[in-house]
């Protein structure tokens, strides 16, 4: 009976694990040990326990070496800084003008602070928008060279939800992603972000993209991606609304759960 929980404990602590080493290696600019495991888990496709991608961890570190908690101009002065000797060390890499799109968006995020809209302060929509604007831009610009990892697409899903897309846009872009890489699974959370009724979506279309993502992925994953996707829709959209404000059918999901489990017990 313990097992699951023990297995559950190895699946923190391997995110943890990684999420951890990947912030210290940024702060101590050790680009070589960052460039290494990027490629790595980018080739090898490796997962943890419960089917996560280890790039998506690796990226999620990255995330965490750029607190948005943090607004001391000095610090992003730094983290700018640092990004820009990344580039000039490893001017062909994929991983550094992903990590720098990230650390734009993060310092854009730290000046708008995480609340609901009517909490921002006026002024700090202006560099806001500015920082999503430079992140797409210069990802934009790189795309030749940074698309060849599926987080570039992820990142730019979350520009795109920012941004207000228009939904072909949208569509197109998520449609390329998948098209290249259908197994990622956080280019379809960033979907279910923008679909979803917190950034001006419906329920309908989360409904629409979730059947979309099993059409997409039954050959691996059977109806798992129909679970993971109001998994992460619950978490960040519904909280324990999930059966009450979407339209989660329990019946599919629930074969999703069983598929989840059959492939990673």
């Amino acid at each position: 009976r313990i097992a699951p929980c023990a297995v559950f404990g190895d699946e923190l602590d391997d995110r943890a694990r990684i999420r951890n080493e990947v912030a210290t290696l940024v702060t101590n600019e050790d680009f070589s040990k960052l460039e290494s495991m990027a490629d790595t888990y980018r080739t090898s496709k490796s997962r943890t326990s419960s089917g996560i991608w280890h790039l998506t961890i690796f990226y999620s570190g990255i995330y965490s070496a750029f607190n948005i908690r943090n607004k001391d101009p000095a610090f992003w002065s730094q983290a700018e800084q640092l990004m820009k000797r990344w580039l000039a060390a490893y001017p062909s890499s994929t991983t550094a003008p992903l990590a720098y799109a990230r650390m734009l968006r993060n310092h854009g995020w730290s000046i708008r602070g995480g609340g609901y809209a009517n909490t921002v302060e006026s002024q700090n929509w202006k560099p806001f928008r500015e920082y999503n604007e430079r992140a797409r831009a210069y990802l934009e610009k790189y795309k030749e060279i940074a698309s060849r990892d599926p987080y570039w697409y992820a990142l730019m899903a979350e520009i795109a939800t920012v941004q207000e897309w228009h939904e072909a846009e949208f569509e197109r872009l998520i449609a390329e992603g998948l098209q290249r890489e259908p197994l990622f699974y956080q280019l379809y959370f960033a979907a279910i972000d923008y679909y979803a009724p917190k950034w001006g979506g419906t329920a309908e279309a989360v409904e629409k993209f979730a059947r979309q993502a099993v059409t997409k992925t039954k050959a691996s994953e059977g109806f798992g991606m129909y679970a993971r996707t109001y998994w992460y829709a619950s978490e960040t959209q519904y909280d324990d609304r999930l059966f009450s404000d979407s339209l989660v059918d329990w019946s599919t999901m629930k074969k999703g759960i069983d598929d989840i489990l059959k492939k990673y017990p």
